[in-house]
């Protein structure tokens, strides 16, 4: 283990200690969802380690949000919305929320997390987010577009035209290089968003080689129009 991702390990530990109710951690064992509570932030159904993990990382670290925060009233498109960790925190600032989430045991415990914060802002799509163009055609504009579906990132990006794209004002991704061909996918993703006008800033993942967070934003309308 690298030195980097012990340090990332040892202070994970101490945020889970300081802002989660940890001492009920070992119900997630038990075969249903345990309520987990976030000092200063939403309550949220958990049901095993990877969900408290994703937790941690998502609301309390806030990775998405590394680079840029989302904006008040925004308009947020969440595409591997999970139990709803990112969408719902989102919703408190947004104006909308618009989640994609495909695994049904994933679908369940995201409405109970919505129903138990009683939140009214989410549009949740129960399935897979394949193409760009169609999770934009009702939306004119995206300002904070979030991604994390292990792989599937390249295939909703790849045949997004002009027009789509431009509606979108900045992207959060977790990016992912598992192989030969996603590393492929991944140069020709990066190129794809330049082209388009967006400005381009990845961040390394702390413990994971093969993995990484993409931030772009789109650049003003008189600089993208040059």
């Amino acid at each position: 283990m690298s030195t980097s991702a012990l340090r990332y390990y040892i202070s994970s530990v101490f945020t889970l200690l300081v802002h989660f109710n940890w001492w009920t951690f070992p119900k997630i064992f038990f075969g249903k969802p345990v309520l987990i509570r976030i000092k200063n932030g939403p309550d949220y159904y958990a049901s095993n380690l990877m969900d408290i993990w994703t937790l941690k990382e998502v609301v309390v670290d806030r990775q998405y949000e590394m680079v840029r925060k989302i904006p008040n009233k925004a308009t947020v498109v969440d595409i591997g919305a999970a139990i709803g960790d990112f969408s719902i925190y989102a919703s408190k600032k947004s104006k909308r929320v618009i989640a994609y989430e495909c695994a049904d045991e994933r679908v369940l415990l995201m409405k109970k997390n919505i129903a138990l914060n009683k939140v009214a802002n989410i549009d949740l799509h129960h399935a897979r987010a394949t193409s760009l163009k169609l999770i934009l055609k009702n939306i004119s504009r995206c300002d904070f577009l979030k991604v994390d579906c292990e792989g599937g990132e390249y295939r909703i990006f790849r045949n997004a035209d002009k027009p789509t794209m431009n509606k979108i004002r900045f992207i959060s991704m977790e990016a992912h290089r598992f192989d030969g061909r996603m590393k492929k996918d991944y140069s020709d993703l990066l190129q794809k968003l330049k082209d388009n006008h967006f400005e381009v800033r990845t961040v390394n993942n702390p413990v994971h080689g093969h993995i990484c967070f993409v931030f772009a934003h789109k650049r003003r309308a008189s600089t993208a129009s040059s």
